[in-house]
């Protein structure tokens, strides 16, 4: 065979081996973006991807499985060429992953809040808030840990309760908290939130938890999910992110979550922050009081208000 054909046949057999292993990392990854959308409620709630992953995560899974492709043809036809080449794919695997990574589950109205001056003025009580009705929770509970990084999810999430009822007490707002130190299961922690939420008089659900993907210098920002009440997440998420210097990652739909989907008033999530993110554990050491003031008052407009 001549050099020319040896190498035509090389070619062609790299090429299939990464166009397969293409299709099927865009396969898995597609995969695991439909089963974190749809999963059952113990899984979901478990899950640490952003939510949506989407087409930025089936386009790494496509590079992955490119790259393995190719590893697989050098490992048969030259090992000395793998070894070089590895450590350089790895690198820029890397780079690529964190890169995608860090822009999913931000929309492209993703914002940046300013800096909050020293010493702003208080939140401004608003109008409507005296009256309102309010059930609020941490997420997790003291058995059924939570997201572990910079922060403690639910040793912060507990802290950002408290620190929203009293502002909201003190508009005048009629405020029940809750705190789960009984479940020890995640399907028995969500539960028991819903249960106790849908047992209260009030107008409106909320609960508190902190989010998490990766270890990050970098800041992630805040977001409020929701299942119908869009106006009041967008607003209550703003909030947060100009009280806090957050990105503002703004109202996010999600469809899967037991906390939206059995409670019985308009519910939101509040994902205050990252606790693996170095950037926003600083901004939100340095802001707890007014981030808790600023939620206060954007809850205390109501549902849609």
């Amino acid at each position: 065979m001549s050099e020319k054909k040896s190498f035509a046949r090389q070619l062609i057999t790299a090429s299939v081996t990464s166009t397969v292993g293409a299709a099927v990392g865009a396969i898995v990854t597609a995969i695991i973006n439909a089963v974190t959308r749809v999963a059952p409620e113990p899984l979901a709630a478990r899950v640490d991807l952003p939510p949506d992953p989407g087409v930025a995560l089936i386009v790494v899974g496509i590079v992955v499985g490119a790259v393995l492709g190719l590893a697989v043809w050098l490992l048969v036809t030259d090992r000395s060429k793998l070894k070089r080449l590895l450590p350089h794919a790895l690198r820029l695997l890397e780079r690529l992953f964190r890169k995608k990574m860090a822009g999913m589950g931000g929309n492209a109205e993703a914002e940046i809040a300013p800096e909050p001056g020293a010493g702003s003025e208080p939140v401004a009580v608003p109008d409507g808030a005296a009256g309102t009705r309010i059930a609020i929770s941490s997420g997790h509970g003291a058995r059924v840990p939570g997201a572990v990084g910079i922060l403690d999810e639910v040793t912060e999430a507990r802290r950002v309760v408290g620190g929203i009822v009293g502002y909201l007490r003190e508009m005048g707002a009629h405020v029940d908290e809750f705190h789960d130190d009984e479940s020890d299961t995640v399907a028995g922690n969500i539960g028991a939130i819903v249960n106790w939420h849908n047992s209260r008089e009030r107008d409106m659900d909320v609960s508190v938890h902190f989010n998490a993907f990766a270890p990050t210098e970098g800041p992630m920002g805040t977001e409020v999910l929701f299942l119908s009440a869009g106006d009041a997440a967008a607003r209550v998420s703003r909030a947060i992110a100009e009280a806090g210097g957050f990105r503002n990652r703004g109202a996010k739909f999600r469809d899967n979550l037991g906390f939206l989907n059995r409670t019985e008033k308009p519910a939101i999530l509040l994902e205050i922050c990252f606790v693996d993110s170095a950037g926003d554990a600083g901004l939100y050491r340095a802001n707890f009081d007014a981030v808790c003031r600023a939620a206060a008052s954007a809850l205390g407009l109501g549902a849609s208000g």
